[in-house]
């Protein structure tokens, strides 16, 4: 079960569709960080190549979740 390749084909396409809503949760986070002003952490700046820094983070915490919780459900 750690294989996501030996997955069958619609757990493969569920943990894919579950990547991309992270990532789109990650660009909404970002987008709402970069006109809010946010300031998570001070070295971090307001730059609008920062919301695709926050997709990355969204798609991978969300696909690293599904993962773990197809692993660890049986």
């Amino acid at each position: 079960m750690l294989n996501p390749l030996e997955w069958k084909p619609e757990h493969r396409a569920g943990l894919m569709v579950a990547t991309g809503a992270g990532a789109a949760l990650g660009v909404a986070f970002g987008y709402t960080r970069l006109r809010a002003g946010w300031f998570i952490a001070a070295w971090i700046e307001n730059r609008p190549e920062d919301v695709l820094i926050w997709a990355l983070v969204g798609a991978v915490v969300v696909g690293a979740a599904v993962y773990c919780y197809r692993v660890f459900s049986n």
